[in-house]
């Protein structure tokens, strides 16, 4: 394997019954194997990979931005679309446009009706928080605090000025 962590931002995922598969789109040459039963996740070189299912049968996906526990077990969390609005010190910054939940468990028949109803509840909360998730960059981290430098000094995040000031307020901070 490489001895350079790469950053792949354009993944092919594919889903069996057993394991989740996430291939880099472009010049793949390692896979993100993530069994489904055990929560075991490893990268392995492209051609020691065999998927099970057809080469057609991926779901496009953007980035993957980890895995979160339920009632029900494990979910796969992953960003689906999303828009390049601008950079800051040099590192690409989207708008999430789309993100999925894929959970690890097959079904729900090991859980109770309330366990079920209590799931689907912490379900909609997940998609909630991920909508308001708007930013994301696969190379730098972004906090409100460079979402904010980057409107001061580069008017180009208008459309999230609204929603910094907002969260801004909430927080007892200063608004510019």
């Amino acid at each position: 394997m490489a001895d350079q962590t790469k950053i792949h931002d354009d993944i092919k995922l594919y889903t069996t019954s057993d394991k989740f598969y996430l291939e880099p789109t472009i010049n793949p040459t390692e896979i993100l194997v993530i069994d489904r039963v055990s929560g075991e996740a490893y990268v392995r070189e492209i051609n020691t990979v065999k998927i099970p299912i057809p080469a057609n049968a991926y779901k496009p996906v953007c980035g993957f931005l980890g895995t979160i526990k339920l009632i029900s077990g494990l979910y796969l969390v992953v960003a689906k679309y999303r828009t390049l609005v601008g950079q800051i010190n040099g590192h690409d910054i989207y708008e999430m446009a789309g993100s999925d939940i894929i959970p690890y468990a097959r079904s729900t028949t090991h859980l109770t009706s309330k366990q079920i109803d209590d799931n689907n509840t912490y379900e909609r909360l997940l998609r909630a928080a991920l909508e308001a998730l708007e930013y994301i960059s696969h190379t730098a981290m972004t906090s409100l605090t460079q979402c904010k430098d980057y409107i001061l000094f580069h008017q180009i995040f208008t459309r999230c000025h609204f929603k910094v000031v907002q969260t801004l307020a909430l927080f007892g901070m200063d608004t510019f």
